[in-house]
C-alpha cells in the first residue's frame, strides 16, 4: 500500500494537545484558556473553574482518550488479523457481548451499587463471545479467519437480539429503559475518576502487549501461510491478538457505551497515512484514536447546546460515508 509524506507523529500529538485544551475550556461555566492553564496548577477546591476542570472536565476528557485509543487499536488488530480493511471491533460480536453485560448490570441496579459492577459484567459478556467464537471456530489446532468471522457476525445478531428483548422487558420502568438506550447510544457524560482508572487499566497492559507482538503484527500482513513459513504460530498469535482485542473493547463498552466506527475509521486512515509498519502505526493509532474520540464529543456537546447529542451519533455520522467509502474502493 502507497504512504505519502506526512510530519512526524509530533504534530499528531500537538493537534491532541490542541484541542484537549479547548476542550477544557468548553463548558456552561465560562472560562479563558489562561484561567484553564492557571486551574491545572490549582487544588480543586481553591476555585470555580478548578473545581469544574478537576471534577468534571478533565476526568471526561481522559476517558474520551482512553476509549478512543483502545478502540482505534482493537480495529488495528482486527484488520490485521483478518487481513480486512473493513474489519472493525463490533464485527464478530464482542461489542454486543460487552453492551449485553453492561445493560444487563443496568437492569439489575447493580451500576448504582457499586462503579465496577458495570465493567466488570461487560468484560464477563465480552469474554463470553471470545471463549463462543474459539469454541465454534476452533478445528485442528487452527480457526479458519472466514468461519471465525462469520461466527463472530452470527454472535453479533444473537447478542444484540439479545439486547433487544431485555430492553423490551425492562421497558415499564422508564427510567431503567432510557439508561439502556441511553447506553446503547453511547456517550460520555457524568464520567469521573473511577472510570478512567477503568479504562487506563485495561489500555496500558494491551498496548504493551501489542507494542510486544509489532513484528509479528508486521509478519501476518504477509499471509497466514508465508508467516507460518517464517516461523510463526499464526493460530496463537491470532488467539493472543484476539484476547487483546476483547480486552479493548470491553474496557471502551463498560466506559463509553457502544461507539461505533473509531476502530474501522482511525486505523484505515492512519494506514494510509504512515504505512503499514507497526512500529509507527501502533502509537499513531493511539493518538489518532484520542483525537476523533475527543473530538466528537466536543461536537456531542457543542452543535445543539445546550442540548447534548450522544457520542455514537456523531462518530456514526462520520463513519457511516466512510464505510460505504471503502465498500465503493474494495468492490468497485
Amino acid at each position: 500500500m502507497s504512504t505519502i509524506k506526512v510530519p512526524s507523529l509530533w504534530l499528531l500529538s500537538l493537534c491532541l494537545l490542541l484541542l484537549a485544551l479547548l476542550r477544557l475550556q468548553s463548558g456552561s461555566l465560562e472560562s479563558s484558556f489562561w484561567q484553564v492553564l492557571q486551574s491545572l496548577g490549582q487544588a480543586p477546591e481553591d476555585n470555580a473553574i478548578a473545581l469544574v476542570v478537576w471534577e468534571l472536565r478533565l476526568p471526561r476528557l481522559l476517558a474520551a482518550m482512553g476509549v478512543g485509543a483502545a478502540l482505534a487499536l482493537a480495529g488495528l488488530q482486527l484488520q490485521t488479523v483478518f487481513q480486512n480493511p473493513l474489519a472493525a471491533p463490533g464485527i464478530i460480536g464482542i461489542s454486543s457481548g460487552a453492551a449485553l453485560g453492561a445493560v444487563i448490570a443496568l437492569a439489575l441496579g447493580l451500576n448504582l451499587l457499586n462503579l465496577w459492577w458495570l465493567p466488570a459484567f461487560a468484560f464477563i459478556g465480552a469474554f463470553a463471545v471470545l471463549a463462543l467464537l474459539f469454541f465454534f471456530s476452533y478445528r485442528n489446532s487452527h480457526a479458519s479467519m472466514t468461519l471465525l468471522l462469520l461466527t463472530g457476525v452470527a454472535l453479533g445478531a444473537f447478542f444484540s437480539a439479545l439486547l433487544s428483548l431485555l430492553i423490551n422487558l425492562a421497558w415499564d420502568d422508564y427510567q431503567v429503559a432510557q439508561a439502556m438506550v441511553f447506553w446503547l447510544m453511547g456517550g460520555l457524560d457524568n464520567r469521573n475518576w473511577g472510570h478512567v482508572g477503568i479504562i487506563y487499566s485495561s489500555l496500558v497492559p494491551a498496548v504493551a502487549l501489542s507494542w510486544y507482538y509489532q513484528r509479528e503484527l508486521d509478519l501476518l500482513l504477509l499471509g497466514n501461510e508465508q508467516a507460518q513459513s517464517l516461523g510463526l504460530d499464526v493460530w496463537q498469535l491470532q488467539q493472543r491478538l484476539l484476547f487483546i482485542i476483547a480486552l479493548l473493547t470491553a474496557a471502551a463498552v463498560a466506559i463509553a457505551g457502544v461507539i461505533g466506527f473509531v476502530g474501522l475509521i482511525v486505523p484505515h486512515m492512519m494506514r494510509l497515512i504512515y504505512g503499514a509498519n507497526h512500529q509507527r502505526l501502533i502509537p499513531a493509532v493511539l493518538i489518532a484514536g484520542a483525537l476523533f474520540v475527543l473530538l466528537c464529543d466536543w461536537l456531542a456537546m457543542q452543535l445543539l447546546a445546550p442540548v447534548e447529542l450522544r457520542l455514537g451519533v456523531i462518530t456514526a455520522f462520520f463513519g457511516a460515508p466512510f464505510f460505504l467509502y471503502l465498500l465503493k474502493r474494495k468492490f468497485a
